[in-house]
């Protein structure tokens, strides 16, 4: 396990990198993410941190930067964690990437027509006795 590798080293460095990284990649996944999965990378990001601040004439001599790593993790692993770790048996998330995914849809309408097609409804059709639900109106204009 990711998260194992890093329950050997309790130093207050890499406590204050580890939280460091997570708060990153909290911010990076849009809190999409449970924070267990987020510390399990967070703690190998430390590892790789402290690699790099020790061997770093080597990994610049092969041309890896930091700043590369940090990009990476935000254009294609940060991504990656949203999609690979969907979580499906906790609401908060799911709910939150839904949101999140459809007010990227509808950001550039008027407020007016937010209004029109998004509300938070009570119903009684839920079979899991839930009282309220998201609902999303489209109409054939949209």
């Amino acid at each position: 396990m990711i998260g194992e590798i890093g329950d050997f080293i309790r130093s207050q460095e890499f406590l204050k990198k580890r939280d460091e990284f997570a708060n990153v990649l909290l911010k990076l996944t849009d809190e999409c993410v449970k924070m267990r999965t987020i510390l399990n990378y967070a703690i190998f990001y430390s590892l790789l941190w402290k690699e790099h601040e020790v061997f770093g004439e080597v990994w610049h001599e092969m041309g890896y930067s930091w700043e590369g790593f940090m990009t990476w993790v935000e254009e294609i692993h940060a991504p990656f964690l949203v999609k690979q770790h969907q979580e499906r048996d906790h609401a908060k998330h799911s709910i939150r990437r839904y949101v999140l995914d459809l007010l990227s849809y509808v950001q550039l309408w008027n407020v007016v027509d937010r209004r029109k097609i998004m509300k938070i409804c009570e119903t009684k059709k839920l079979k899991s006795g839930q009282k309220y639900c998201l609902a999303f109106h489209p109409s054939t204009r949209y």
